[in-house]
């Protein structure tokens, strides 16, 4: 009687690591399949990784935004974006480029509203309303022009819009 207790035991154990390994090999299928949203970059030489970015077309404008995440060293929020949902790359001088506030709640008229002076932004893919592409930029407070962010090595892939 022990003996088909621990045998039942054994086997309800390498059922559930069987059915855990597959269902993480689904998982990750469906990963490369379809991709996790992701947006990323540097704020001030500090690492800024969005929870979770989503994009938006209005009036032929495409942007992409998102929020600091838990594995993020720098905060804030960042908006990219461009004249069109189209493969290419966008060297701005103005202030639509790249915004950057260092809070969601941050007003337009605040010293924490940041604007691009001079931003590159490079969309690499668009496909099944997905949006790939890199940016980088120098943003300064809508209120201090010598208060100035660098914002580097930015990546934005699978964003949804």
């Amino acid at each position: 009687m022990k003996t088909l207790k621990r045998l039942s035991v054994l086997f309800v154990a390498v059922g559930a690591i069987l059915l855990s390994t597959s269902c993480k090999k689904v998982a990750e299928k469906i990963e490369d399949t379809l991709g996790i949203p992701s947006m990323t970059c540097t704020v001030s030489g500090k690492k800024w990784d969005a929870k979770l970015p989503v994009g938006n077309v209005k009036d032929g404008r495409l942007s992409v935004f998102g929020t600091a995440g838990l594995k993020s060293d720098a905060i804030g929020q960042i908006i990219v974006t461009v004249e069109s949902a189209t493969v290419g790359t966008y060297d701005l001088s103005d202030i639509s480029g790249v915004v950057y506030k260092k809070a969601e709640t941050v007003l337009e008229d605040s010293d924490d509203y940041y604007v691009s002076s001079l931003a590159t932004i490079v969309i690499t893919k668009v496909d099944k309303g997905m949006v790939f592409g890199t940016f980088r930029a120098t943003v300064h407070s809508v209120n201090n022009p010598l208060d100035i962010i660098q914002i580097e090595h930015g990546v934005f892939e699978n964003v949804i819009y």
